[in-house]
């Protein structure tokens, strides 16, 4: 993950949601800094870049909150799009199991950087906001809400 940006720990963020004894996966996303930073988020001017769930791949370009998008890291050169984030089932399988320490908390962001000795876990943010899928992916984020929040305080 250092190709992008060796100054800063770049990381994703992985939310999960728990239904009952099922945890669900609603988005993640990658974010890293920029030449010199020490942090990644988009706050600090880091890009932020959507990431599929299911594969670990970047399926989006990066951009910055100031709203530039970026198809390769302004610094590094790297290209963004298709970049596959490495040994991603573990991430995953990582903050499933994170999911289930406080099984109350139903909704929470994790944030992950992969090292390596393999991923580890920076903190968990609980009700972590929707601003960097929605800016990375340029969509909003009210169908995986629907399928989560709403679905559940249905039953």
């Amino acid at each position: 993950m250092s190709v992008f940006n060796k100054s800063s720990v770049n990381t994703v963020r992985i939310a999960t949601f728990r239904k009952d004894d099922e945890t669900v996966i609603m988005f993640a996303f990658m974010r890293t800094g920029r030449k010199g930073a020490v942090v990644d988020n988009g706050g600090s001017g880091g890009l932020l870049i959507g990431v599929d769930e299911n594969t670990g791949e970047c399926n989006s370009e990066g951009c910055d909150e100031a709203g530039h998008r970026y198809k390769r890291h302004p610094d590094s050169g790297v290209e963004i799009v298709g970049f596959k984030i490495p040994e991603w089932n573990r991430a995953i399988a990582m903050a499933k199991e994170l999911a289930n320490v406080v099984p109350e908390q139903r909704y929470v962001g994790w944030d992950l950087a992969y090292t390596d000795a393999g991923w580890v876990m920076i903190e968990g943010n609980s009700w972590s906001q929707f601003v960097g899928p929605q800016i990375s992916q340029r969509r909003g984020m009210r169908s995986y809400v629907d399928r989560t929040f709403y679905e559940y305080l249905k039953m």
